[in-house]
C-alpha cells in the first residue's frame, strides 16, 4: 500500500474536509448512543482536531504498537474536546462507543477497498482519503443529514431532543456537577411561582444545599414551623409530589446559579432534594422538560 500511496496525489483540503465530515458524524453517533447532546461548537472542534490528525497519512507507514498508542491518544483528545469534563465512567463509555463506531466505519471502508478498490481512495496509517469533488461532498453531507433527521423522527428521539444533560449548580459559595435525566414524568413545579423543579439526589448535591434545608431534613421541621419563621421560609419551599410510591413534600431551594450543558439558565428553577438515595444510576437528578424546551 506504501507504493500505491506514493503514486497517488493527496489534496490536503479534500483530506481535511472528508475527515471533518467523517469525524463529525461519528461523534454525533456517539452522542446519540450516550444520550447526551453536547454543544455543536464542541463537536466541530473535536471533528476539526480529528481532521488535523488525519495529516499523519503523509507520514511513513506506522506499524504495530506505535500506531495503536497514537490512535488511542488521538481518540482520548477528541472525546475530551467534544464532550468536555465528564465522570470517569461516562468518559470511558464514550471512548468505547467512539472506538466501536470507528471500527465499524473502518470495516466498511476496508470492505469497499478490497471489493472495489475505487479510484482516488487511499487508506494509510488508519486514515481514509477520498479524492472527490466539492459538489459530491456537499450533496453527500446534505443526504446524510436528511437521513439522520428522518431516522430521528421515526424513532421519536426528538422529543425532547436532550435526554441527558450536565448540570452545574452554584450555591453556598461552591458548586457541584451532576448529570440529569430529562424525564417527561417530572412535571413538578413550585406551587406559587409555577417555576419548574429539578429533583436531585441529596448526597450528590449536599455541598450546595442551604443550611436551612439540611436542618429541615434532619430535624423534620413542619410546614407550620416554616410559615412562622420568615428567614427559613425564604430559603425553603416544599414541593408536593404524587407518585406510584405515594405522595408527600420535597424540600427545595433556588440555587444562586445553574448551568445546563455549559450554558447559564436565566430562568427561575427550584432544586428539590430526594432523600435516601432513591435516584440510582449515573444520572443523579430528574429534570423537568420545561427547563430544556424553554
Amino acid at each position: 500500500m506504501e507504493g500505491d500511496f506514493i503514486n497517488k496525489t493527496v489534496y490536503i483540503d479534500v483530506l481535511l474536509c472528508v475527515n471533518l465530515f467523517i469525524n463529525y458524524f461519528i461523534l454525533l453517533a456517539v452522542a446519540k448512543f450516550s444520550k447526551v447532546v453536547p454543544k455543536q461548537y464542541r463537536l466541530l472542534l473535536g471533528s476539526g482536531f480529528g481532521a488535523l490528525t488525519a495529516l499523519i497519512i503523509l507520514l511513513p507507514e506506522i506499524n504495530g504498537i506505535a500506531n495503536v498508542v497514537i490512535k488511542l491518544l488521538i481518540a482520548v483528545a477528541i472525546i475530551f474536546i467534544s464532550f468536555g469534563r465528564q465522570s470517569k465512567k461516562t468518559f470511558i463509555k464514550n471512548l468505547a462507543t467512539f472506538f466501536l463506531i470507528s471500527f465499524c466505519f473502518c470495516g466498511v471502508m476496508m470492505a469497499v477497498w478490497f471489493l472495489f478498490t475505487p479510484k482516488g481512495m487511499v487508506v494509510k496509517n488508519s486514515v481514509v482519503y477520498f479524492n472527490i469533488s466539492p459538489v459530491i461532498m456537499i450533496v453527500s453531507t446534505l443526504l446524510c443529514y436528511v437521513i439522520l433527521r428522518i431516522v430521528s423522527r421515526i424513532s421519536g428521539r426528538e422529543a425532547p431532543s436532550i435526554e441527558v444533560c450536565k448540570l452545574k449548580i452554584f450555591n453556598n459559595n461552591c458548586y457541584t456537577e451532576i448529570y440529569g435525566r430529562v424525564d417527561t414524568g417530572n412535571t413538578l413545579t413550585e406551587p406559587f411561582s409555577t417555576s419548574p423543579v429539578i429533583v436531585a439526589d441529596r448526597r450528590s448535591i449536599e455541598s450546595v444545599i442551604p443550611a436551612e434545608v439540611l436542618e429541615y431534613m434532619t430535624a423534620r421541621v413542619t410546614s407550620n414551623t416554616l410559615k412562622n419563621n420568615s428567614s427559613n421560609s425564604k430559603n425553603i419551599r416544599l414541593i408536593p409530589y404524587n407518585s406510584v410510591g405515594g405522595e408527600g413534600l420535597l424540600p427545595a431551594f433556588v440555587p444562586q446559579e445553574i448551568y445546563i450543558n455549559g450554558e447559564p439558565y436565566d430562568g427561575k428553577v427550584f432544586i428539590a432534594i430526594c432523600p435516601d438515595s432513591r435516584i440510582t444510576g449515573e444520572c443523579k437528578a430528574i429534570v423537568n422538560p420545561q427547563i430544556i424546551n424553554r
